[in-house]
């Protein structure tokens, strides 16, 4: 049941991925970010068989909502803040039984990216995901899981990189994968954690497309697909494995990613949408809530109560 969970896990939480979305107004420049730049998105992921479950076989659907909004910029590097919250419903049958069992809940996400100028991919991320559910056959038992993944790859030569151009390249890079898992199952505790070096080898295809149909709205512009050969693909949300393929879209007039999709062994698991974005304003604050504006306000005050105390203290002497 540990392994298995672990899968399921890694399964839908690697598949439930989001980019950080880029805020000009062309997807091949680089992207320039403003402090506060927020985007939502729809999620929907669906996996119709549990690989590596053995003879389990059934079906999974996460969906819900996540959303991404700058919170650190610096002269090349930017940090993105995730929320997101999906609700998971499934059912699966167990070797040996003829009655399936019901898998329900919740999971909350939160990570954090890195992004330095001038590559696509992020640097680094930092993710979290807290599932409590619920498994009934005979009866109901819950469980409480936490997923933690912590990443960097470093840029190497033939990393993507702005601008954006058309054709395939592949690039190989090292990168550190860390992940810890725990599990509260039956009353009893779970915990595995590993961390290692993991070499990567990554496939990035960047052709044009002419129109994708989002609640945000219709959008053209770029398509990028990135697959793991070898090793993980550094998404901004969880790690890829092998054989996984994300599909981004990016749009001129959006200047972010406005659809993913989520592929494995060539197999759509599931797509994130644009629902809303909003760019910050860069606007400068009122005049009065300038600090030199407000100390010169204070100021008056202040020497007033300074010239009645001199005052006084003249009187007493």
């Amino acid at each position: 049941m540990r392994s298995g969970l672990r899968l399921l896990l890694a399964l839908v939480l690697s598949s439930a991925v989001t980019v950080g979305a880029l805020s000009t107004a062309s997807a091949q420049d680089y992207p320039t970010f403003t402090l506060g730049d927020l985007w939502e998105y729809t999620v929907d992921v669906r996996l119709d068989t549990l690989l590596g479950f053995g003879n389990v076989s059934g079906s999974l659907r996460a969906t819900g909502e996540t959303r991404a909004q700058v919170s650190a910029v610096a002269q090349d590097e930017t940090t993105v803040s995730w929320t997101g919250d999906l609700n998971l419903q499934g059912r699966f049958t167990i070797p040996g039984e003829t009655s399936e069992a019901a898998i329900s809940g919740t999971i909350a996400t939160t990570f954090e990216e890195q992004r330095q100028a001038p590559y696509f991919l992020p640097a680094a991320f930092d993710a979290q995901a807290v599932v409590d559910g619920a498994i009934t056959f005979i009866v109901t038992v819950p469980y409480t899981a936490t997923l933690v993944v912590n990443a960097t790859v470093p840029p190497t030569a033939g990393s993507p990189t702005f601008p954006l151009s058309e054709g395939t390249q592949t690039f190989t890079t090292t990168g550190t994968l860390a992940t810890n898992l725990s599990l509260d199952f039956l009353g009893m505790g779970f915990e595995n954690a590993t961390a290692e070096e993991v070499p990567s080898t990554i496939r990035w295809d960047v052709t044009s497309f002419a129109m994708v149909d989002v609640p945000a709205g219709v959008f053209s512009g770029l398509r990028v697909t990135m697959e793991a050969l070898t090793g993980f693909l550094p998404s901004p949300f969880f790690a890829l494995i092998q054989g996984a393929t994300q599909v981004t879209h990016h749009s001129p007039s959006v200047g972010s990613p406005v659809l993913f999709q989520f592929l494995t062994n060539g197999t759509e698991v599931g797509r994130a949408s644009l629902e809303t974005y909003a760019f910050a304003s860069s606007v400068p604050p009122p005049f009065w809530l300038n600090p030199l504006f407000l100390g010169g306000l204070l100021a008056v005050p202040v020497a007033l109560l300074l010239f009645r105390y001199g005052r006084e203290r003249r009187r007493g002497l």
